[in-house]
């Protein structure tokens, strides 16, 4: 998250400056950062459709990793969890998943981020579950903000 706050900060510096110059490629700059999925058409919904499709066909078998990894190293490492290659995956999906809703939409400011929680208030705690439910849920959040 801190990477992304960064970044965020970096790309306000640069439209900034095409701002202060008058530049009209500020306006496509500031309608990406601020995100939509109005501008969103058929290809690029296929592409992040089967990008979103193929990232949680790959995270299906981590499930197991992901709930082991929630109790904490030290019992993930007792029963036998290669703990960084897991990490390693995990982090590597959830990076492509980012990258293809983000090209896709723009960042939408972390707003799908309170997706994983209201499912869990649903009462989805497997790790597998809640990958699922959390997708649906921050689409469905996503829809119903923009």
């Amino acid at each position: 998250m801190l990477t992304g706050v960064a970044l965020s900060a970096a790309l306000d510096a640069v439209v900034a400056g095409f701002l202060a110059i008058n530049d009209g490629r500020a306006a496509v700059l500031l309608g990406w950062m601020a995100g939509s999925t109005a501008a969103a058409d058929a290809a690029s919904a296929l592409v992040a459709l089967a990008l979103a499709t193929a990232t949680i066909l790959m995270a299906l078998p981590f499930g197991r990793s992901l709930d082991i990894l929630a109790l904490g190293e030290p019992l993930a490492r007792a029963v036998g969890l290669a703990i960084a290659p897991a990490r390693l995956w995990l982090m590597g999906l959830a990076s492509a998943m980012t990258a293809g809703a983000v090209l896709t939409i723009g960042p939408l400011t972390f707003v799908d981020l309170i997706g994983p929680h209201l499912v869990r208030r649903l009462g989805l705690h497997r790790s597998l579950t809640l990958l699922h439910g959390a997708a649906l849920m921050g689409g469905l959040v996503i829809i119903l903000a923009d």
